[in-house]
């Protein structure tokens, strides 16, 4: 199986088996349609949200994918539906965890602090009546 998150799909995340492919349900703004599929200019007066639905693929009779058989085909809609799941759960999973663990930047002593100011960075010392 391969899984995959795609931009161009609005956030929607699919998986891929054998010849079968199915897409997540999403909503989209208007706004997103426009600049991420049609490329054109961001309008932010567009908010209003599109119900994009849950999509099914046989890969190999609808190649161009231009039939969405999820209604056809309930089994194997609900089958990838929850690997997808499962696949989106375990990828959370694994970002929280990196996140959970990751460490903190050392506390700089104060002429640490001093001397990378004088070599241009972080923000000018505060001094008295600053």
């Amino acid at each position: 199986m391969v899984y995959g998150l795609s931009p161009a799909m609005l956030g929607q995340a699919y998986v891929r088996d054998g010849k079968w492919k199915y897409i997540t349900e999403t909503q989209a703004t208007h706004e997103q349609i426009l600049t991420r599929v049609l490329q054109a200019p961001a309008e932010p007066e567009l908010v209003a949200r599109i119900p994009l639905g849950e999509q099914l693929y046989d890969l190999e009779a609808d190649p161009g994918e231009t039939r969405n058989a999820v209604k056809d085909y309930p089994a194997g809609r609900d089958r990838l539906r929850r690997e997808v799941t499962l696949w989106c759960e375990a990828s959370l999973a694994r970002v929280k965890k990196r996140g959970a663990g990751a460490s903190r930047p050392p506390e700089l002593s104060a002429e640490e602090e001093a001397r990378l100011r004088s070599l241009g960075y972080g923000p000018p010392a505060r001094g008295p009546g600053r």
